[in-house]
């Protein structure tokens, strides 16, 4: 799978903060690190959408905190994200 440069960084991201087949997965502001308003947040969650098109990110639904609260639902990287993660930094 090719890696634009835009999704390259976003990627990373959902790499520290996720884990593969939902164990552990994050909402868009997360991932941005701004409000959910942010005009960043929407940036972020048009790049993970593309991403997820591509298989390198997966949505689950349906997520609970830490304390057991639901909160919705969110992304995390696939292992083939990964796996495209690693082949794009070899590159560079």
């Amino acid at each position: 799978m090719k890696l634009t440069e835009r999704e390259i960084p976003i990627l990373e991201l959902l790499n520290e903060y996720t884990r593969p087949d939902g164990e552990f997965c994050v909402p868009f502001h997360t991932i941005s690190g701004e409000p959910k308003s942010s005009a960043w947040t929407k940036e972020v969650r048009r790049i993970v959408r593309q991403l997820a098109r591509k298989g390198a990110a997966e949505l689950y639904r349906g997520l609970f905190t830490d304390d057991g609260m639901l909160c919705g639902s969110g992304y995390c990287i696939t292992k083939s994200g990964r796996a495209a993660l690693q082949a794009a930094r070899s590159k560079e």
